[in-house]
């Protein structure tokens, strides 16, 4: 009998233990990008974007270093491309990614991961977490750009303390301008696109 009680003890103990077999259902949904504002910013490894500061005077450079196109989510269900950046003298790294809902910056493989720094110039939209207006046309540096979306990322995770960044952007161009405030709502960078060499 003491046999049969351990027995039993051993087998709902394994029981008790054993992984549940989860398995993704997925649906026939593909979200594609068909917008071809969206699918304008798509550019490749050699694309780059030199940028001063008129606050610090100083200039950085950002470079993509590799171009990819896939799908990502559980089910494949998102098809994306999707670009690796180093930027100089800093060396720090981040990357952008086109879903069929905008272009994020440092996305994690997903449309709502990420920093949203674009959303489609013909159909722009808000949400807590940015917001965005469209601007005609806007004057940076030493041009004028059109159809640029502003975006304003009320905690940019990109920031040291995730602070405050508005975002220029232009499926033509990028990034144009980034204003960056710290934690007192101090304007402390206001980087301007000054000479690019874009490749799609």
């Amino acid at each position: 009998m003491k046999k049969l009680f351990l027995l039993l003890l051993v087998v709902t103990f394994v029981a008790c233990n054993k992984e549940e077999d989860v398995t993704v259902k997925c649906s026939d949904t593909f979200y594609d990008i068909i917008s071809p504002d969206l699918l304008n910013a798509k550019f490749k490894t050699g694309t780059y974007w030199v940028y001063l500061d008129s606050i610090s005077l100083t200039t950085d450079s950002t470079i993509i270093s590799n171009f990819s196109e896939g799908n990502s989510g559980k089910c494949s269900e998102y098809h994306a491309y999707g670009y690796n950046m180093v930027s100089y003298p800093a060396l720090k790294a981040l990357n952008i990614a086109i879903y069929y809902n905008g272009i994020m910056k440092n996305s994690g493989g997903l449309p709502a991961s990420g920093i949203r720094v674009y959303s489609d110039f013909n159909f722009p939209d808000s949400s807590s977490t940015f917001i965005c207006s469209r601007l005609d046309s806007v004057f940076i540096y030493d041009r004028y750009y059109k159809r640029v979306e502003k975006v304003i990322v009320a905690n940019d995770a990109s920031n040291p303390g995730s602070t405050k960044s508005i975002y220029y952007f232009s499926s033509y161009f990028g990034i144009i301008r980034q204003d960056i405030f710290n934690a007192s709502s101090v304007l402390t960078a206001k980087k301007l696109l000054m000479r690019k060499n874009i490749i799609r």
